[in-house]
C-alpha cells in the first residue's frame, strides 16, 4: 500500500508546487497587463493534471493488489512500489519544473509592450535609445541597449 500513498503523496506535492510558484507569475501579470491573465493560466493548469496522474497510477496499483483472488509474492510488491515511486517521482519533478518554467515564462509577457521599438524613432515606450552605438541609461555601471 505504500506504492499507492507514493503515487498520490508526490504528485500532488509537486502539482501545489508547481500551481503556487507559477500563480506568482499569474499574481504579477494581474497587476502589469489584466488583458493577458487567462493566457498566462497554462502552467498552473498543467501543474494541475499531474495530481490527477497520480491518482489514477494510484488507483490501477490499488486494484491490483488483492491477495484473495491470487498469490501476492514479494516481486509483486516491489513491482508495484517501483511504479508508484516512478509515477511519484517524476510528477513531483515535472510539478517543480512547471512551477519554475512557468513563473519565468510568464513574466516576459509583462514587459512586451515596453519593449518593443518605435520604427521611426528607434526608443521604446519610455523614450530609450536601445541602439548599439549610443547609450541614454546606465544602471550600476551597465549599459542597458
Amino acid at each position: 500500500m505504500r506504492s499507492v500513498l507514493e503515487a498520490l503523496e508526490l504528485p500532488g506535492m509537486g502539482a501545489a508546487y508547481g500551481t503556487a510558484k507559477s500563480g506568482v507569475g499569474v499574481a504579477s501579470m494581474g497587476v502589469m497587463r489584466p488583458e493577458l491573465v487567462m493566457k498566462s493560466i497554462v502552467p498552473v493548469v498543467m501543474a494541475g493534471v499531474l495530481g490527477i496522474y497520480g491518482s489514477i497510477i494510484a488507483i490501477i496499483i490499488s486494484t491490483g493488489i488483492n491477495p484473495k483472488a491470487k498469490p501476492y509474492y514479494l516481486f509483486d510488491g516491489y513491482a508495484l512500489l517501483s511504479s508508484g515511486l516512478a509515477c511519484g517521482l517524476a510528477g513531483l519533478a515535472a510539478g517543480m519544473a512547471i512551477g519554475i518554467i512557468g513563473d519565468a515564462g510568464v513574466r516576459p509577457l509583462c514587459w512586451v509592450e515596453q519593449m518593443s521599438l518605435d520604427n521611426e524613432t528607434g526608443l521604446d515606450k519610455l523614450g530609450i535609445r536601445v541602439a548599439a552605438d549610443n547609450c541614454d541609461m546606465f544602471v550600476n555601471n551597465l549599459k542597458l541597449c
